[in-house]
Parts: structure tokens; sequence; C-alpha cells
């Protein structure tokens, strides 16, 4: 199983964030020999105020 973490700051519609998902689950599927099946996607909105919290930078 592979999952995919992506955090972005707010502003990108659902279907943006829809098809980012499924080019990076064919890239991941082609690249790892795998079904999509064993692919998951999350995409996680972060306000700007909070990245460096929710991301962990420590600066």
């Amino acid at each position: 199983m592979q999952h995919i973490s992506i955090k972005c700051y707010p502003g990108r519609t659902e279907e943006q964030k829809r098809i980012l998902a499924e080019k990076i689950t064919k890239d991941v599927m082609e690249v790892f020999d795998c079904k999509e099946r064993s692919v998951s996607v999350s995409i996680q909105d972060i306000e700007q105020d909070n990245w460096d919290i929710e991301v962990g930078i420590k600066r």
C-alpha cells in the first residue's frame, strides 16, 4: 500500500485536487508497478499562518 499526503495552502478547487490525485495515482502505479487500489492520496489545506506548525517546519 502506498499513501501520498499533500499539504497546500487553501484556494484550490475540488476539481483541481481530484485531477492532481488522479495524476499522482497513475504515476505511482507506473513507477511502483502496483494496482490503483494500492494507492491512496490525501490533500489537506493548511492556512499560511499555521503552515510551520502543521507541516513541522522549524525556522
